[in-house]
């Protein structure tokens, strides 16, 4: 699963990012919260022991915000929240996700919501990968009886070609 999941992607600085793409329930936190400034810690805290109460939720306070975010993609935590000057002004956070790196600000009490709604929808597509996986595993046991079948002219087919014309079908 581990191996699977990591994955290291060169950025367009040359930085390398490591991630792990674990499923949330494999992760060992769900969401983290980042509090931009030390200033913000007394907000971020109560957010945290807010969502502590529902999810498994990390807190992190060292570094700078950009080295925050890449020590939660190497460990697996799905959604960062960031909290900064617009939560203390109109009660808004900057929700960040792992995979694609998108951010999106929302209100505090929509944070839960955002979070099961987004988590539901991994799973359907890590479902839908799961199956399309399954589908490629049958598919290469009709290649191999095929192949098996035509043993005598193995040297003139290769997989690929056999490949091809069974996907064609």
């Amino acid at each position: 699963i581990l191996s699977n999941a990591y994955e290291a992607e060169v950025q367009e600085d040359g930085e390398i990012r490591e991630v792990l793409h674990l499923i949330p329930q494999l992760a060992p936190f769900k969401v983290a919260v980042l509090p931009l400034v030390n200033k913000l810690n007394e907000k971020a805290t109560e957010i945290y022991h807010d969502l502590r109460k529902v999810m498994a939720t990390d807190y992190d306070t060292s570094g700078k915000i950009g080295k925050r975010y890449r020590r939660q993609d190497a460990i697996g935590t799905p959604f960062c929240i960031t909290v900064d000057d617009e939560t203390i002004n109109n009660g808004l956070v900057t929700v960040r996700d792992r995979d694609t790196m998108e951010q999106i600000t929302l209100p505090i009490d929509e944070l839960e919501k955002f979070i099961d709604i987004r988590e539901e929808s991994r799973k359907a597509i890590y479902k839908t990968q799961k199956e399309k996986a399954f589908n490629i595993k049958k598919l290469h046991k009709v290649i191999d009886k095929y192949w098996d079948k035509n043993l005598y002219q193995r040297k003139y087919i290769n997989r690929n070609s056999v490949y091809k014309s069974l996907i064609k079908q």
